[in-house]
């Protein structure tokens, strides 16, 4: 027997309507998932891997055989090879490698949680009010390391609004910030040990140069006018300082070394 599950809930998606404040939406989803990991940290644990997971597979990578991660940095190497950035390409590859290296041999012993994994407005349920109350799909669901999930929330915005040139270390330097801001209100509501904040830069620099929606900037900016800024903001992504990663909140002399 073939059966599925159809959920219905007599609330709008937040994805669907003209919102009035999505910023402070967004802020609202990021402090309840950040809440929901210090209340239950370490509870009920699924085998099944949550859909940012690195090295331990999600069901939709596990076909590929690595992480969807490490396949977006592999597409974005071919791309600079194809482009004949092979200089550019090693550097990248250089600290790719140390990232990982750091990040697998400790990122089992950080806590974890169990979680929605798809915290787009799609499927965020909102109010009268447009407060955020709920989820709905949890297709991609599964267990995370918290602060890697954390990092996925907050992101990277390249500022990709800006069509016209403004300078990489300029554009590099607003996606840090706007980064930075959304992990330190998320860490007001969650509590990270000093492991968790090491690691937090390591899965940060992950997410700033793989994650889908930055390889697709990326992709996109390289084949056009662009080109020339983004290859020099990615020189200075692979170049970065673990340091530059740390909200204003953690002493800038924490060790991630």
């Amino acid at each position: 027997m073939i059966c599925y599950l159809s959920e219905y809930i007599d609330r709008p998606l937040a994805g669907d309507e003209d919102l009035a404040d999505g910023e402070r939406l967004v802020y609202e989803v990021q402090e309840s998932v950040a809440g929901f990991a210090a209340k239950y940290s370490g509870v009920d644990l699924s085998e099944t891997m949550g859909m940012y997971s690195l090295f331990d597979l999600s069901p939709f990578d596990i076909p590929n055989g690595i992480d969807e991660k490490e396949e977006n940095f592999n597409q974005l190497i071919a791309l600079l090879r194809a482009e004949k950035e092979n200089r550019l390409a090693e550097k990248l590859i250089e600290r790719h490698t140390d990232v990982r290296k750091k990040l697998k041999a400790i990122y089992k012993s950080l806590p974890r949680c169990v979680f929605q994994g798809d915290e787009n407005f799609s499927n965020v349920l909102i109010d009268e009010n447009e407060r955020f109350i709920g989820f709905i799909d949890f297709n991609l669901a599964g267990t995370e390391v918290i602060i890697n999930q954390l990092v996925n929330l907050a992101g990277f915005d390249y500022d990709e609004k800006h069509t016209e040139p403004e300078g990489a270390q300029v554009r590099l330097t607003y996606a840090v910030n706007d980064f930075k801001k959304h992990m330190t209100r998320m860490l007001c509501v969650y509590h990270a040990t000093e492991n968790e904040t090491r690691a937090m830069c390591w899965y940060g620099w992950i997410v700033m140069a793989a994650k889908w929606p930055s390889l697709c900037y990326f992709r996109e900016c390289i084949k056009g006018e662009l080109r020339n800024e983004i290859l020099e903001m990615l020189s200075l992504i692979a170049a970065i300082p673990e340091a530059q990663l740390l909200p204003d909140m953690i002493p800038a002399n924490l060790e991630t070394q």
